[in-house]
């Protein structure tokens, strides 16, 4: 995935945070200008979705997903 943020996060805040989804719950979510998680892809996705409401999303050019991600994945 990927995330902008509009505060500076420490080492220790990103080491902690790289490898955890973010759900809708986390207070972080204030801080966030873009959070793209490129995992909704398939052969006929063009979009990467910005999960941050009324921020723009992504357009996908050339991507191969691999692998293919499940038929119901959803933002928990």
């Amino acid at each position: 995935d990927v995330r902008l943020w509009k505060v500076v996060r420490t080492q220790d805040e990103i080491k902690t945070n790289m490898t955890c989804r973010l759900s809708r719950r986390d207070e972080d979510w204030q801080d966030l200008l873009g959070y793209w998680r490129l995992d909704d892809g398939g052969a006929d996705n063009t979009q990467a979705r910005n999960l941050v409401p009324d921020s723009p999303h992504g357009v996908i050019q050339g991507a191969q997903w691999f692998p293919a991600p499940p038929s119901s994945a959803t933002l928990s």
